[in-house]
């Protein structure tokens, strides 16, 4: 038996002592593993912190943690390392997160919408709470798709099914809808505009693909964006929208590989990105953010990563990356993505079911964002 081996045992046979329920089966199947001349299970040595973009350049983000359920926001649930070691990668499905979908977060607090599930996950990081708001009961909202989120914390929620924007203040009380099956046929996300009170509702209507624009507090229609095609200004298949400083709208248009750009009156002003496996390009494009300096995420599901770049659409670096394993910062499905105002960032993987949260190391110029509590 090789000195490793003795070591797994010792380790497990002591812990049983201590939780003989549990350790007690799990010391039987180590110590059936390790038998003299096979190779045991190795201990898991904790991950570095990952740092992106990668030295030697200058960081601007670290990896700080994972969320699978709603008892990690205390810590309560027990850590199940060994176990993990054991089995395999963990995957999440606990309260909160089964299939997430996309997130919006306000001053800490992050709103997760599942599949199939007609309620809103709300996990509040800065005082350690989660809660659940059932949409179905406040708005008749059976099939949440996308959210938003204004500078005071009101959610806005796209219905996939009844075609309305519900909107709901911070406790999650209803406010109003905005759309509806006049004017939505087929809605997919949203973004909000607190600056402006508009609300942008991507709409995959049957031939006819656009942003459609309206008044965030009395609900008229404004104006629309887009329609299908691959010309400027066309969609095929948008899936998501960010607000950008001075009212850019960037859309994500995935049918033609691309992030397009308009301002704040709507007029398109370029895109960016194109079909490919190199930085800056796009396989599956399908979340997107914006944060207080400009600086644009695109998370794509094929590469299992999140592109950085500036305002103009310059490739910047990488966040992340294709992994199987369950590694930290390694995604199989990216698809909810949002930035607070701290520029922490936060990210959801559906293969994974779990959410992800990085550090900014630079928000301001000489100011490092405090890591969570």
């Amino acid at each position: 038996m090789t000195s490793s081996s003795n070591l797994g045992a010792r380790f497990v046979i002591a812990d049983s002592v201590r939780n003989p329920s549990v350790w007690g089966l799990l010391a039987m199947l180590v110590l059936a593993l390790a038998g003299c001349g096979a190779t045991g299970p190795q201990s898991v040595e904790p991950e570095a912190p990952r740092v992106f973009p990668p030295p030697p350049a200058a960081p601007a983000y670290l990896f700080e943690r994972s969320v699978y359920e709603a008892d990690d926001l205390t810590n309560a649930s027990s850590s199940n390392g060994f176990l993990e070691m054991l089995v395999g990668t963990r995957r999440g499905g606990g309260q909160g997160l089964s299939r997430p979908l996309a997130l919006a977060v306000h001053l800490g607090r992050v709103a997760v919408i599942n599949a199939l599930d007609p309620s809103l996950s709300v996990f509040d990081f800065a005082q350690h709470r989660f809660s659940k708001i059932d949409l179905s009961a406040l708005g008749g909202q059976r099939s949440p798709v996308g959210i938003s989120v204004d500078r005071s914390g009101n959610w806005y929620v796209a219905d996939g099914l009844s075609g309305y924007v519900l909107v709901l203040d911070a406790q999650g009380r209803e406010l109003r809808k905005i759309g509806g099956p006049r004017w939505l046929r087929r809605l997919v996300n949203v973004a909000v505009d607190s600056d402006r009170q508009r609300v942008y509702a991507i709409d995959q209507s049957e031939r006819q693909h656009q942003v459609r624009v309206f008044n965030a507090v009395t609900g008229s229609h404004l104006m629309d964006l887009g329609g299908s095609g691959e010309g400027p200004g066309e969609f095929n298949l948008p899936l998501d929208a960010a607000v950008g400083p001075g009212g850019r709208l960037y859309v994500v248009d995935s049918g033609n590989y691309r992030v397009q750009i308009f301002d704040a009156q709507g007029q398109y002003l370029k895109s960016f990105g194109s079909a490919g496996k190199r930085p800056g390009q796009f396989s599956r494009p399908k979340e997107i953010a914006v944060d207080g300096q400009g600086l644009v995420y695109v998370a794509d599901a094929t590469f299992g990563n999140i592109q950085v770049f500036g305002p103009d659409g310059d490739y910047r670096y990488v966040i992340g990356s294709r992994g199987d394993q369950g590694a930290a910062a390694t995604y199989m499905l990216p698809s909810g993505l949002g930035v607070d105002t701290d520029s922490r960032l936060y990210v959801l993987d559906q293969w994974y079911v779990r959410l992800d949260v990085y550090r900014s190391v630079r928000h301001r110029v000489g100011v490092a964002t405090p890591p969570l509590q």
